[in-house]
């Protein structure tokens, strides 16, 4: 009992954390509470646009640096989280004005370290989340989208001139200590106390299969391009409340009960990847093409924005899903920072594209006909990705993998308690030392056996059976042992 509580107090801890990060991303995307000069802001779209990307390319770039080394002490992951934490509120506050008089310089700086520092917290969160079971990461996964989007709200609905500054801080400080606890955790946790290095070796150069890389590519530079054609984030006067323009009230209404039906696809064991995907794109392409229209609220461009998210949401999920089947620290490290640095590589295309688009003659952002063409081309890519890459890919991930597959040849011999513990710790994603404490479990061995027996601390042993646990989705000895009696029937 005391086991189950402890751990839902932990998943509300990743939730409030990771919500609050969500809180600052949207923020930055759906309201005017960042900046301090608005007027600035909106004369200077495009190169906010490019520097933001920019910023978190540099950071992505440093983050697959940092895969390839040794992993990270856990004094020194702390000192680095509590570092990109603070660096983050330092950077969102110089862009929104609070050590000194807002320039574009201040901006536009600001908000480049910004996006450099956003990516190591992410990294951070993105490693506690992505070595849980599937399903328990995606129920944080809706969970922390639902907390955040209120988090968000609750921000703006405070006066701008307090909130500028108290919003930053308080939100990056609250993620920073739901996270430190767990600061060892992602990098050290598949790693065994005895210094088993079976899951330390060198990861491939490139995780990310070609079907993936096509549907990244493709889907956000048509995503980016099209809301860059809009005019800054949320350029509507009308106000909701607080800060926030109407249009950044309409997107949070529409990503919360995504967030709820991520959750309840969640429970019921099935997310669809067409479905998350097909919605994201679609509302981009609508929330564009209906621009000229100037819809009540400016619900063109709170469609446009909920659906980028959405977006970045899908890639989260295909990222989870192929981290499923090897749910290794370095390979999540690296499906990180490489998912990360074709999303931003191509968002930075697409920037520079509409900037050389900008210094032609006659460009037009209301042109009805220039804006349908546009919209059209964004839908003809979604049909595209919807017949090839997208089928392919779920295919890739739907497979099993070598160790999944068990042989099925009519003159094999039974397998052994042995060969049937490596195959469930295999498909489970157990670590070396967590199938070593399997087997015993299987054998019948309580706790002081496997103590004597792995040369290991009590309370170590506790917390590889725990980890176990999670991992295999049960909460008994009894369960577990079900399930591997069960397993391959």
């Amino acid at each position: 009992m005391n086991q189950n509580a402890s751990a839902r107090k932990a998943q509300a801890r990743v939730v409030a954390g990771l919500g609050c990060l969500i809180a600052l991303v949207l923020l930055g995307l759906m309201s005017r509470l960042p900046f301090a000069d608005y007027d600035t802001a909106f004369a200077q779209q495009i190169p906010l646009t490019l520097s933001g990307d920019a910023g978190c390319f540099a950071g992505l770039l440093l983050t697959l640096f940092i895969a390839y080394r040794p992993p990270l002490p856990a004094s020194t992951a702390g000192f680095a989280a509590a570092a990109s934490f603070a660096g983050l509120a330092l950077s969102l506050l110089a862009k929104g004005g609070a050590f000194g008089d807002p320039s574009v310089v201040s901006l536009v700086a600001g908000d480049a370290l910004a996006g450099f520092f956003l990516v190591p917290c992410m990294l951070f969160w993105w490693l506690n989340v992505a070595l849980r079971p599937l399903r328990e990461a995606l129920g944080i996964m809706g969970a922390a989208l639902a907390a955040g989007t209120l988090l968000f709200l609750i921000a703006n609905a405070a006066p701008a001139s307090m909130a500028r500054i108290a919003a930053p801080l308080a939100l990056c400080a609250l993620s920073g200590a739901c996270l430190a606890p767990s600061i060892p955790d992602p990098r050290q946790r598949a790693l065994s106390p005895a210094g088993d290095s079976a899951e330390c070796e060198e990861a491939p150069s490139w995780l990310v299969p070609l079907p993936a890389i096509i549907v990244l590519v493709l889907s956000f530079f048509v995503v980016d391009f099209e809301l860059d054609l809009f005019p800054i984030a949320l350029y509507f006067e009308d106000m909701a409340y607080g800060s926030l323009p109407t249009p950044g009230a309409i997107g949070a209404a529409l990503l919360i009960p995504f967030a709820a039906l991520l959750c309840l696809g969640t429970h019921r064991g099935r997310v669809s990847l067409s479905l998350i995907y097909t919605l994201g794109f679609l509302l981009t392409a609508l929330g564009y093409l209906l621009t000229p229209y100037r819809l009540q609220g400016g619900f063109p461009l709170a469609a446009a924005e909920a659906g980028r998210i959405i977006v970045f949401v899908f890639a989260l999920v295909v990222a989870l899903r192929l981290l499923e089947k090897n749910p290794t620290p370095q390979r999540a490290q690296l499906l990180f920072a490489q998912f990360g640095l074709l999303i931003f590589a191509s968002m930075i295309a697409a920037d520079a594209l509409v900037m050389l688009m900008q210094l032609q003659e006659g460009f037009d952002y209301s042109d009805f006909t220039f804006r349908t063409l546009f919209a059209s081309c964004g839908i003809a890519v979604l049909v595209v990705l919807l017949i090839g890459p997208l089928p392919r890919l779920r295919e890739l991930l739907e497979a099993p993998s070598a160790a999944q597959a068990p042989s099925k040849s009519a003159d094999a011999a039974p397998a052994t308690p042995e060969e049937r513990c490596s195959r469930f710790a295999s498909h489970y994603g157990l670590t070396g030392r967590e199938t070593d404490v399997l087997r015993l479990i299987a054998a019948g061995r309580d706790v002081p056996y496997i103590e004597q027996e792995l040369v290991l601390a009590k309370s170590t042993v506790k917390t590889h059976v725990k980890h176990i646990y999670e991992k295999c989705g049960v909460s008994s000895r009894q369960a577990l042992l079900d399930l591997i009696e069960n397993f391959e029937s």
